[in-house]
Order: C-alpha cells, then structure tokens, then sequence
C-alpha cells in the first residue's frame, strides 16, 4: 500500500451509511488520513 503525501499511516474505514445534507448516503470503505488531517469540505 502506498502512503500519499508522506502520512506515515492511514485509517481504515467500514463501509457506512450516513444522514448527510438532508438524504441517506451510503459511503463506500477507503482509507483516510489519520485524525488532524480531516477535510470534510464545508
């Protein structure tokens, strides 16, 4: 597995469903940075 901007490590993510901008998403398993480097795009 690759690290992509030099983290040194990722966190595994569960496939979820989530209550987002009024509708029910369903959010496929992936990878993200660790807590600290969290972009929700608000």
């Amino acid at each position: 597995m690759a690290n992509h901007g030099g983290q040194p490590k990722s966190v595994y993510v569960n496939a979820y469903l989530r209550w987002r901008f009024g509708k029910l998403e369903h959010v496929c398993s992936h990878f993200r940075s660790l807590p600290g480097q969290l972009d929700f795009g608000f």
